[in-house]
């Protein structure tokens, strides 16, 4: 909780989706901590590919179908978020899937991070441009100095009725994630099982 206490203390950035896999308890805590700086999320390990729900309220679980993860945001009022489409690497939601369920989607990740390929970001700028569906970016930080790098501009901090359309006007700023940083999810893994 330290890291996201100065993070927004020292104004990196003044908001932040917290979109732990498959949990959002810390989220929840983050929230009830910093307020409205602090965007519950959940990124989802749905069948067919990850999805992230925005502005939760209860842990939506993995496993299920794309359409009914989609579902099971909508019941809650939340927003549809799709990371990283088509990244076989890190189970993105697959073309041919995402065409199945266009129409439910509000987001599609134009540009992330950690995406190693500069063609994989043109691809989804396209997809999302030819849908008329907001394009946002992700830094998928997985540590406190990868904050700050990929962000998006808007001109208040939003709510689950500004989201969109802020995100549809915003100035975005893109960097890739350095080559050691790309190592943080795997030593996230080490220090949680190990409990270090």
């Amino acid at each position: 909780m330290e890291g996201y206490a100065k993070i927004l203390h020292e104004e990196i950035v003044h908001c932040i989706a917290i979109t732990d896999h498959n949990e959002i308890d810390f989220a929840l805590e983050a929230q009830k901590k910093f307020g409205v700086n602090v965007i519950v999320g959940e990124e989802i390990r749905a069948r067919e590919g990850e999805i992230i729900g925005l502005f939760l309220s209860k842990k939506i679980p993995a496993g299920l179908s794309v359409m009914d993860t989609i579902y099971e945001i909508r019941n809650q009022g939340g927003i549809v978020y799709v990371p990283h489409p088509f990244d076989i690497v890190r189970h993105g939601v697959s073309y041919q899937d995402l065409l199945s369920v266009l129409p439910s989607i509000d987001v599609i990740e134009i540009f992330n991070s950690r995406s190693i390929s500069r063609r994989e970001n043109a691809r989804r700028r396209q997809l999302a441009s030819d849908n008329n569906i907001v394009g946002g970016v992700g830094s998928d930080a997985h540590s406190y100095s990868e904050v700050g790098k990929t962000y998006s501009l808007v001109c208040e901090l939003p709510d689950v009725t500004t989201f969109l359309p802020l995100l549809k006007t915003a100035t975005h700023t893109t960097a890739p994630t350095s080559l050691i940083h790309r190592l943080n999810p795997f030593i996230n893994k080490v220090k949680k099982r190990w409990h270090l």
